[in-house]
């Protein structure tokens, strides 16, 4: 049998900005995805979408406190270090912002910042990079992946661009 590949349980996010009062932005989150399993989070503004995604990678502010369990493939990693992280950031689990362009750096071309997500996690040459990453371009029906390679987040459309951060978070090939 496939082991889980993510699994929170009463996974708790607190802020308290400052010093001040303390804020409880999720409570209590239990989730567990399977192999081949698809989870959609939906929620209206503020009901701590973000936050979860951002607490699942450890990337909250340092104001926000995340206690409970996540683990990942078995593994947990609520406590582990920053390195450990970045070798589970974008190769296993990733998050797709809502407004990519916030996302993608406005001066490199968004070929290359898919082709950094592989190099990062995969290795390579640097065309073995350039050719995973516009497969990945391709896997989202992008058309023209080879012009996209070489376009700048600002020349894309908004659709693009989404499916440019969705390409991202699948090129190192988490599954």
């Amino acid at each position: 049998m496939l082991e889980t590949l993510l699994e929170t349980e009463n996974l708790t996010v607190v802020f308290a900005p400052n010093g001040g009062q303390r804020v409880t932005a999720l409570d209590g989150i239990c989730l567990k995805i399977e192999p081949g399993e698809v989870l959609g989070v939906l929620g209206e503004s503020g009901s701590g979408k973000t936050t979860l995604g951002l607490s699942l990678l450890s990337l909250l502010p340092e104001t926000g406190s995340v206690s409970g369990s996540i683990r990942y493939r078995g593994r947990e990693l609520l406590g582990l270090k920053e390195r450990q992280l970045q070798r589970i950031r974008g190769a296993g689990i990733s998050i797709i912002f809502q407004e990519p362009i916030l996302a993608l750096h406005p001066t490199l071309s968004v070929g290359e910042q898919v082709a950094d997500v592989i190099r990062a996690h995969q290795g390579g040459s640097r065309r073995h990079c350039r050719e995973a990453a516009e497969s990945a371009l391709a896997k989202v029906h992008l058309k023209e992946s080879r012009r996209i390679y070489g376009a700048y987040p600002h020349e894309l459309s908004g659709g693009e661009r989404q499916r440019v951060a969705i390409a991202r978070a699948i090129a190192s090939q988490p599954w």
